[in-house]
């Protein structure tokens, strides 16, 4: 089983994980002159970049030595309603000012293939590697009710990519293309951390952290990074893990 960390609300929840990040960027920076971290998007990640924004938080962190990427994003323009950047950009980097990290942004303009492509080539350019791999310090990952993750949904073709690094999701059962991480490079990270809140997440969290052996129909589940992988889950969500 997976480790995981359980708190009574999403404001504990968030608060367990921020004080981690704290320290993983701190360690990050002290080895490597650099953190990067890879952004989940949704709403209760919105709760952690409005905590991490905060007076008393971003003290914690060296900012002038992060970098912020997306896990994924939709194709949509980065001031739609629906993209991931415009969430972090008002939840996180516009309550920093001056002070805040750079955020790099997924080119939709380009259309998803070319986006992807695009994303890659400037992952490459900036992460360090391991046998030709990014290797970031930290990714943030959310969870779907069904058994998604970033933008690794059910039976789509990108579950079997591994040459690619970064990649097109276009399917019929989304609404627009998507760009994601491929599990290649999430599962080539130093640290990843899932983020899940809410009572309608409890089956599927059960499923793939129970004693049970893992629903490998799920997404979520091939989810088995080089480095450190724990989730972050409040009460509800957790509650149909065995005590």
């Amino acid at each position: 089983m997976a480790a995981h960390v359980i708190q009574t609300d999403p404001a504990g929840t968030v608060a367990a994980l921020a004080d981690v990040l704290v320290a993983r960027a701190a360690d990050a920076v002290q080895q490597r002159g650099v953190c990067h971290i890879a952004l989940s998007g949704g709403s209760t990640p919105e709760q952690l970049y409005r905590l991490l924004a905060s007076t008393e938080w971003s003290v914690r962190f060296q900012w002038p030595a992060i970098q912020l990427w997306l896990g994924d994003e939709r194709c949509v323009p980065a001031d739609h309603a629906e993209s991931n950047y415009r969430m972090v950009q008002s939840s996180l980097i516009d309550r920093m000012g001056s002070n805040a990290p750079p955020l790099h942004r997924v080119r939709t303009e380009l259309g998803a293939e070319a986006a992807a492509v695009d994303y890659q080539r400037r992952l490459l350019a900036h992460l360090p590697a391991s046998q030709h791999i990014p290797r970031f310090d930290i990714i943030l990952l959310g969870l779907g009710m069904d058994g998604h993750t970033a933008s690794l949904f059910p039976d789509t073709a990108v579950l079997h990519e591994r040459e690619r690094l970064v990649s097109a999701v276009a399917s019929p059962q989304l609404a627009r293309a998507r760009i994601t991480f491929t599990y290649p490079l999430i599962n080539a990270g130093r640290a990843v951390y899932f983020l899940v809140t809410g009572a309608e997440k409890a089956p599927v969290v059960a499923q793939l952290l129970g004693p049970s052996a893992i629903n490998t129909r799920f997404p979520a589940a091939h989810i088995a990074p080089a480095g450190e992988l724990c989730w972050y889950l409040d009460q509800p969500a957790a509650s149909e893990l065995p005590s």
